[in-house]
C-alpha cells in the first residue's frame, strides 16, 4: 500500500519537473530556498575560511600557497553573495554551485602538491558531497559522487606517484560510504514527514507544497484546476461501535480504491482524520464531479461527502482551500453522501445521488 502511494506521488512530482514547473524536491529537504542557499553560505565560508587559515598557522608546506590564499578569498565572496542572493535561488543555481565546490577542492587538491597531505583538502570534498544528498534526487546525488571521485583521481594524476592509488581509494571510501548511509536515511526519514502512515498517501504537508506547485502551473499555462475535499461519512461511528482498528482498516481502503481510479498527474493526500484532499490539474468543476463518481462507484460501501472547487487564477491556496471546504459542509447540510461545488460567488450547489 504504501510503496503504490510513494509511486503515485513520485509519479506526480515527475510530472511537474518534465514541465518544469518543479523546483526544489521536497523529499529531499530542498522546498525552502533561503535555507538551501544558506547552508550553501555556509559550506562555501568554511571551505574559504580553511583554505586562509593554512597561509597564516603552521601547516605542511604547499606547491602552490598562493592559490590558497586565491580559493580562500573567492570562495568568501561566493558565500557572501549566496547570503545576498538567497531568495532567489533555484536548480540551476545549484548545480553550479556544486561545480565551483567541486571545481575549487580540486584545484585545492592539485595545489598541495605530490607529497601525502594533500589528502587533507581531499576531506573538502565532504561538502559538495554532502550538498548534493541533502538538495538534489538521488540519482543526480550519485552521479555527484562519481564526479568527485573522477575529478579527485584528476588532480592526484598531476602530480602520480604509486602510493596515491591506496590514497584515493581510501579517501573516496572515507566519506562516498558515510553518505551513501546519509541518503538512505534522508528518504526514510522523508517518508515518515512527508506521507501519512496509515494510508501511506502524501499528507497534509506534503499536499500543501504539490498544491502551490500545481496551482503555479496552471497560472503560468492557463489551464483549469479543481481541487475537492472528502470526508469519510462513517469513520466516527465506526470507531465507536467497531473499535479503532476497524476504521483504520477503513481509512487504508478507502485512499487504497479512491487512488486507482484517478488519472496519472491526479493528486490524492490524507490532511486530517477524515478529511482527503483531490488536486486535479486541468480539470473543470463538472470534470471534478464525474471523478468523485468514479471514486463512489470503486467503493460503493465507502460514504463520503464531498466539496469542490475550482481556482479563479487569483486566489490564494488557503482561499481555495476554504472555498471547497464551505461546499463540502453545504453539501453536508443538505444530506451526506452528496457533493457540493463553490461556485464563483462562494455559494454552493449540491449534487444529489
Amino acid at each position: 500500500m504504501k510503496q503504490f502511494s510513494d509511486d503515485g506521488a513520485r509519479s506526480w512530482l515527475s510530472l511537474l519537473r518534465q514541465r518544469g514547473d518543479y523546483g526544489a524536491s521536497p523529499i529531499r529537504g530542498g522546498g525552502d530556498r533561503a535555507a538551501a542557499a544558506l547552508w550553501g553560505a555556509l559550506l562555501f565560508g568554511v571551505g574559504g575560511l580553511a583554505a586562509l587559515s593554512v597561509t597564516v598557522v603552521p601547516y605542511w608546506p604547499e606547491a602552490h600557497p598562493r592559490v590558497y590564499q586565491a580559493l580562500g578569498l573567492g570562495l568568501l565572496a561566493v558565500a557572501g553573495v549566496l547570503v545576498g542572493i538567497r531568495h532567489h535561488t533555484g536548480r540551476v543555481l545549484r548545480h553550479g554551485l556544486l561545480g565551483v565546490g567541486v571545481g575549487a577542492v580540486t584545484v585545492a587538491v592539485w595545489a598541495a602538491g605530490p607529497a601525502p597531505q594533500s589528502v587533507l583538502p581531499a576531506l573538502f570534498y565532504a561538502f559538495p558531497a554532502v550538498y548534493a544528498c541533502l538538495y538534489l534526487p538521488r540519482r543526480v546525488a550519485f552521479g555527484y559522487l562519481v564526479a568527485i571521485a573522477a575529478a579527485y583521481l584528476g588532480a592526484l594524476a598531476l602530480h602520480w606517484r604509486a602510493p596515491m592509488g591506496a590514497q584515493w581509494a581510501i579517501t573516496v571510501a572515507a566519506f562516498g560510504v558515510p553518505l551513501l548511509i546519509i541518503v538512505t536515511l534522508i528518504d526514510r526519514l522523508s517518508v515518515q514527514a512527508w506521507y501519512d502512515a496509515l494510508t501511506g498517501l502524501p499528507n497534509r504537508r506534503l499536499a500543501d507544497f504539490l498544491l502551490a506547485a500545481e496551482m503555479a502551473a496552471a497560472g503560468r499555462h492557463g489551464r483549469p484546476l479543481t481541487i475537492a475535499v472528502c470526508d469519510l461519512d462513517e469513520l466516527k461511528r465506526i470507531n465507536d461501535t467497531r473499535g479503532h482498528r476497524a476504521g483504520d482498516q477503513l481509512l487504508a481502503r478507502a485512499g487504497r480504491t479512491w487512488a486507482a481510479t484517478l488519472r496519472a498527474g491526479d493528486l490524492l493526500a490524507r490532511t486530517g482524520g477524515d478529511e482527503f484532499l483531490l488536486v486535479l490539474p486541468s480539470t473543470t468543476a463538472d470534470q471534478a464531479a464525474q471523478v468523485i463518481e468514479r471514486m463512489r462507484a470503486a467503493a460503493p460501501d465507502i460514504t463520503f461527502t464531498a466539496g469542490i472547487a475550482t481556482w479563479d487564477g487569483r486566489e490564494p491556496d488557503y482561499r481555495l482551500v476554504h472555498r471547497a471546504d464551505a461546499a463540502l459542509y453545504a453539501a453536508k447540510a443538505e444530506r451526506r453522501g452528496t457533493t457540493g461545488i463553490a461556485s464563483a460567488g462562494g455559494v454552493s450547489t449540491v449534487i444529489r445521488l
